[in-house]
């Protein structure tokens, strides 16, 4: 996918744009997943020119005592963090999973960074044949009846 690190290389190496998997399935028109590991093979082939940002889930033990009675209770755990971050991060979970989330000229100095990349990716129901969960929006016609 020449295309797609041509993309990558203009917007994160030249523009220094932050690039979510979401924007760039929207530009290459591919599923998030596509998008996804387009950006961790650009990612490993270019790690001395930029940064990445890696989404890790996993489930814990609640910090908090709810006496329920029930040992069956766990938390959901979402973390973004930087590629320095990540091993220590899915420590301590229980089915601990990550993927890229991001790839950046230099590390990002705040979430708000990452939340304006995914903004200007546009909306989400825009995404929805190119998404990895499958849309339940449907599009209803509504007339009035006499």
């Amino acid at each position: 996918m020449s295309n797609a690190d041509d993309v990558l290389r203009l917007w994160v190496l030249q523009e220094e744009q932050v690039v979510t998997y979401r924007k760039l399935s929207r530009e290459l028109k591919v599923h998030v997943n596509i998008a996804k590991q387009v950006m961790l093979d650009f990612y490993e082939a270019n790690k001395s020119s930029c940064h990445a940002t890696f989404l890790v889930t996993g489930t814990k033990k609640p910090s908090v005592d709810f006496n329920c009675g029930s040992s069956e209770l766990t938390e959901l755990s979402m973390k973004l963090v930087p590629v320095t971050e990540l091993a220590s991060a899915q420590q301590g979970l229980d089915n601990a999973a990550s993927h890229i989330y991001s790839i950046e000229h230099h590390a990002t100095n705040g979430k708000h960074v990452l939340a304006m990349a995914n903004i200007s990716a546009g909306p989400i129901r825009d995404m929805a044949e190119l998404s990895a969960v499958g849309s339940s929006v449907t599009r209803v016609s509504v007339s009035s009846v006499s």
